[in-house]
């Protein structure tokens, strides 16, 4: 009986460890069958889709990273190259400072005299001539915006404009300028010019010793005030003509040029205009030159 027991026993432990086995086996085909294939390489769905995750965030990690220094880079040739526009346009008004050499030669000395005296230079700082010729050679192509030229005798320049051939982004600029209105000579012993409000006048003829009386009038009474180089004075004025007394400023050491700024007209300073008469003892050659301010565009093509 006892040996009948111990094999029921022995027969059920064995039933119960085939079992065992069998399921072992069975889980381990499973997980074979999951990672295993054809090729001999072991993956798993799993697996795939954390290399698959993986690779998407390497690859929006990596375009952001790759954006972001496309646009510093971006950014710093943007920086540079504004900060190069800009020394050109610097440098480009300072070239174009009035007067050029474009001009005859008495006309010229009348201009570079009068601006040593009054500049300590051969040109007028934060000036334009817009009869400078285009003979600087600049790595862009820049054009100026066209200024009008009042009376400037056209014989006596040889007008030209540069045009820039813009092919990228183009950098304008705009900066108040003092540009030459009017420029002339005249023989006789009169000399008449006008002057309105914010202009300036230089006077100057070929005896340096010999200035005679300037007189004033204007449209309508006012007050006006000049600087007269260098002094400032006011005067009361109609459309009858009144001695200025502006002779007395007259500076003969430096070769008898006469500065005339009209600061201000109290009555009607758009159109209330000033007239002048210089009048001499005999005939004489009498240069003037007439300025005033305008916004000058400059425009660069990078």
């Amino acid at each position: 009986m006892k040996i009948i027991e111990k094999d029921k026993d022995f027969k059920k432990k064995s039933k119960i460890q085939l079992t065992i086995d069998g399921l072992t086996n069975n889980d381990q085909n499973i997980l074979v069958r999951k990672l295993g294939s054809k090729k001999g390489y072991i993956f798993s769905y799993e697996a795939l889709i954390v290399i698959m995750l993986f690779l998407i965030i390497f690859f929006i990690i990596t375009s952001n990273l790759s954006s972001s220094m496309l646009t510093a880079q971006n950014e710093i040739h943007s920086t540079q190259e504004i900060q190069k526009v800009n020394l050109l346009a610097t440098k480009i008004y300072k070239d174009y400072e009035f007067p050029s050499d474009n001009y005859e030669s008495d006309y010229y000395d009348f201009l570079t005299n009068l601006t040593r005296h009054y500049y300590s230079s051969n040109k007028i700082k934060g000036s334009y001539d817009p009869n400078c010729v285009d003979i600087y050679n600049y790595e862009y192509e820049y054009q100026f915006n066209n200024i009008e030229v009042s009376d400037i005798n056209s014989l006596i320049v040889n007008t030209s404009t540069h045009e820039g051939t813009f092919e990228r982004k183009v950098y304008n600029f705009n900066r108040k300028k003092l540009v030459p209105v009017s420029l002339s000579k005249q023989i006789g012993y009169k000399y008449y010019f006008t002057l309105s409000q914010g202009q300036i006048f230089y006077y100057k003829n070929n005896d340096e010793y010999v200035l005679g009386n300037i007189t004033l009038s204007s449209d309508v009474p006012t007050n006006a005030i000049f600087e007269v180089n260098g002094v400032i004075t006011n005067r009361t004025l109609s459309s009858t003509e009144s001695l200025s007394e502006f002779e007395k400023f007259l500076d003969y050491d430096g070769g008898n040029c006469l500065e005339i700024k009209l600061l201000s007209v109290s009555n009607s300073p758009e159109t209330n205009k000033v007239y002048f008469t210089i009048t001499n003892d005999y005939n004489i050659m009498n240069y003037g030159l007439k300025l005033e301010s305008h916004n000058i565009t400059l425009s660069i093509g990078a």
